[in-house]
């Protein structure tokens, strides 16, 4: 009949009307997981920087808290700027549980007794040698290839034994954003902030068109 025509007429209307729009959604579905995966792509892909050190430790925090906001891969390179005097920290990767610092160290460097009593963290020794010292003077003298873990609450300090400068990489757990205040303190229970004169802070001399890892 002419009217069951119609209705039949309607109903095709209808079922095209769903198809195309679940199809519609489904290329868009495609194409997002394309386009992401792309970006994931492209960000394992960028070739590794080199990372200048944070100057502060305000910047070194901020530069923490920035990189713990990316949640996707990325690189990063381990070359560092050598030192005459005094020492430097690049932030090299973060997240919310995790930190990363290249740490550089003229000959002769040091730093002051104090303990993290909120974060576990470990240095590995890439370049030069280093003393560590425990609260009753105990000592180690570590080298090339070798590390230390210091859970945290530990007392320590450590010395830069080598001719050439030092380089370190310190991995710590967690970022420090997520850690109560302050979060370095000396052999006393009181704030020691890493860049004061306390910790023998110094000027920092760069050695001209000297890197680790070039």
């Amino acid at each position: 009949s002419p009217m069951a025509r119609v209705n039949k007429l309607r109903f095709h209307v209808y079922v095209n009307r769903i198809v195309s729009s679940d199809s519609i959604i489904l290329i868009n579905l495609f194409y997002t997981l394309i386009s992401l995966q792309i970006k994931k792509e492209s960000a394992m892909l960028d070739s590794p920087q080199f990372t200048p050190p944070a100057m502060t430790n305000k910047e070194m925090r901020e530069q923490e808290f920035s990189l713990s906001e990316k949640k996707t891969p990325y690189v990063f390179s381990l070359k560092g700027q050598l030192l005459d005097q005094g020492r430097t920290d690049s932030v090299l990767a973060a997240t919310d549980d995790l930190t990363i610092r290249l740490k550089v160290y003229a000959s002769g460097g040091e730093n002051e007794l104090h303990a993290h009593p909120y974060e576990d963290h470990s240095f590995m020794i890439l370049q030069g040698s280093a003393k560590f010292f425990g609260p009753d003077d105990e000592a180690i003298e570590l080298g090339q290839w070798e590390g230390i873990m210091l859970p945290r609450g530990n007392l320590y300090k450590f010395f830069a034994t080598s001719e050439e400068p030092l380089v370190m990489i310190r991995v710590g757990n967690p970022n420090h954003k997520n850690q109560p205040q302050p979060t370095r303190l000396n052999s006393e229970g009181k704030e020691m902030r890493g860049d004061s004169k306390e910790n023998k802070s110094v000027e920092v001399i760069f050695r001209k068109d000297s890197f680790f890892g070039d």
